[in-house]
């Protein structure tokens, strides 16, 4: 217990670091604080809503806390997933870690619980307020704010636990591939698809639940009740917990001491789970985190010599490698690949519950307009390759001013990188789009130029904004991401701006279906934003490539 102590005061130690002499922190922590108070804030209006129109009371109390409990540890996995895989396996210090004269499930656990702990103080926001919102508004009682305590400290821990449970075999198998990184990316992005798909599923089946018939309000707590009859059944440490809290009992058993067997049900079913995770943990962890850091053995040199690429190409091929051999970076980098169709797909599933009764004309306008919708925003804004080049460089940036082509040449195949990562985004959004969607020909074509110019003027932008100010000292390169101000300030006003030509779209898209003006509505609702990337365009090119010898000069490790 006590060397579990010391590597976690250690590892807290290692990751505050510097954060609170940083000249970003004070901005950072003011950013963080409104978007806390004002998610907090929202989540307390719907759930206060929803007790005023009915939709949460005691009877049905449990069935909504589980929902919660639910979508709280999905959230976990999507946006926890990777930063904890990473953190636990490839952060700079794990070969030292997993060297020391300690049991390794002594170090796997420390690691967990300093992630748990990033992870509970998120989960409070997501969890305590509202939670205490929902049981003041539907005059619960003293055992449901007991439960509430639980449920702060226990339903963070759950998706914790289980993806422990899978990653341990996971990157111990890995360890023994020569290429671990590019396999452990490949897994990564496909684990973290299937969960995003399962997650959209899941709601476009709930949104499905309850529109069978005409919708009245009386007929949502049914809908509760029948969606979570579904999910206890696999997530039953979670509904103990929630059945604790909301006051249900097993037939038969006296309330008190029902609620006592729920909650030791849930914390039997949280100590096993741990139980599980420390006995693999025991076995795999310390090959699986050693081996990726193991280096590829150099194939024997042929008689002929070495094979010269040229420039550009070489360069290309080795900010690749930097992307996909780190699987936390690589799955940063590729993420818009992968989470654009599955967005599109899954907003189209879930618009599709009404076909029978709406009609399919009226579906397939509504599916568009969300589907352009979704386009503009995050197809371009997702390119986090373009907003980091020189950052995820860190301690070995030095070495890119010793090579012996210019730096124009350096930034030139960076961005030829980013943008084939942002062009393959585009191209599997735009397969969906034109698959499952109604867009006309005319429709599918300006908005693959728009978005094609709108992605190289965002490379442009965003690879100037991080040659201003690269994030250059980090421990592990994920945190040249994650740990970023400048790519979460940057992205955010993409989303932005990219909102706005959104809104553009749809409103042309809504007008002219009301008042037909043929192809002079199409070409009022496509031309002017298609126009202004185009003029942008070389303003993006030029910001990026004037004077960038000096620039790149001047950035100082």
């Amino acid at each position: 217990m006590k060397a579990f102590l010391i590597l976690v005061k250690v590892l807290l130690i290692s990751r505050l670091k510097g954060m609170f002499d940083s000249k970003r922190f004070k901005s950072m922590l003011a950013a963080y604080i409104v978007l806390a108070v004002f998610g907090t804030g929202m989540l307390i209006a719907l759930t206060t809503g929803g007790a005023a129109l009915g939709f949460i009371g005691a009877d049905i109390l449990a069935e909504m806390l589980l929902l919660y409990y639910v979508i709280c540890s999905m959230l976990t996995v999507i946006f926890g997933l990777v930063p904890m895989m990473s953190y636990m396996y490839h952060n700079n210090d794990g070969e030292f870690l997993a060297s020391l004269p300690v049991p390794e499930n002594t170090v796997f656990f420390a690691k967990l619980f300093t992630v748990y702990l990033y992870e509970f103080v998120t989960g409070f926001f997501l969890m305590f307020f509202p939670m205490l919102a929902m049981g003041i508004t539907a005059g619960a009682g003293a055992v449901y704010y007991i439960g509430l305590l639980f449920a702060v400290i226990l339903v963070p821990a759950l998706p914790l636990l289980l993806t422990s449970i899978l990653s341990v075999p996971l990157m111990y198998v890995t360890s023994f591939f020569k290429n671990k990184g590019v396999l452990s990316t490949i897994v990564f992005i496909l684990v973290f698809g299937v969960i995003m798909l399962v997650y959209f599923t899941g709601i476009a089946s709930f949104q499905r639940l309850g529109s069978a018939g005409e919708f009245n309000f009386e007929s949502v707590p049914a809908v509760f009740i029948e969606a979570s009859e579904s999910l206890k059944k696999i997530f039953y440490p979670l509904y103990a917990l929630a059945a604790f809290a909301g006051g249900m009992y097993f037939v038969g058993l006296d309330p008190a001491v029902s609620a006592v067997l729920y909650l030791v049900i849930a914390l039997a079913s949280f100590f096993a789970l741990g139980a599980i995770t420390m006995l693999i943990s025991s076995f795999g962890y310390r090959r699986g985190v050693l081996g990726q850091f193991e280096n590829k053995k150099s194939a024997p040199k042929r008689a002929g010599g070495y094979k010269v690429s040229a420039p550009r190409l070489a360069l290309m091929k080795r900010e690749w490698t930097q992307i996909i051999k780190n699987p936390s970076v690589g799955f940063q980098c590729l993420f818009g690949v992968v989470i654009m169709p599955i967005m599109l797909f899954a907003y189209r599933s879930l618009l599709s519950f009404g076909a029978d009764e709406s009609g399919e004309e009226i579906l397939f306008d509504l599916s568009k307009i969300m589907g352009v919708m979704f386009m503009c925003i995050f197809c371009g804004s997702l390119n986090v390759a373009a907003m980091t080049p020189i950052s995820r460089e860190g301690a070995n940036f030095y070495q890119t001013k010793l090579f012996p082509v210019s730096y124009t040449e350096q930034i030139r195949a960076k961005q030829f990188v980013n943008l084939i990562i942002a062009y393959a985004s585009l191209a599997a959004g735009m397969a969906v789009l034109i698959t499952l969607y109604s867009l006309r020909p005319f429709e599918a074509v300006m908005l693959f130029i728009f978005e094609t110019l709108f992605i190289y003027c965002f490379s442009c932008f965003a690879m100037r904004n991080d040659i201003a100010g690269p994030k250059l000292n980090w421990t592990a390169p994920v945190e040249a991401i994650k740990r970023n101000a400048k790519v979460t300030t940057f992205q955010l006003l993409s989303m932005l701006v990219t909102s706005g030509f959104g809104l553009y779209f749809i409103a042309g898209l809504i007008a002219f279906v009301f008042v037909p003006f043929g192809i002079w509505g199409d070409l009022i609702t496509w031309l002017p934003p298609v126009i202004a990337a185009g003029i942008m365009l070389p303003v993006s090119h030029k910001a990026l490539y004037k004077n960038l010898e000096i620039k790149y000069e001047e950035i100082e490790f």
